[in-house]
């Protein structure tokens, strides 16, 4: 889209992420193991 601005790019980018995974996970019940980065802290 040929956007620039690191602060548009964040702020739509993050909630996107969130509410698929919050979709997928209370909405539908699909259980998403927590990979690589989680499990090492």
């Amino acid at each position: 889209m040929g956007e620039r601005r690191k602060p548009i790019l964040f702020g739509a980018s993050f909630p996107f992420v969130i509410g698929f995974y919050l979709l997928l996970t209370q909405g539908l019940d699909i259980y998403l193991e927590p990979g690589l980065i989680f499990t090492i802290w």
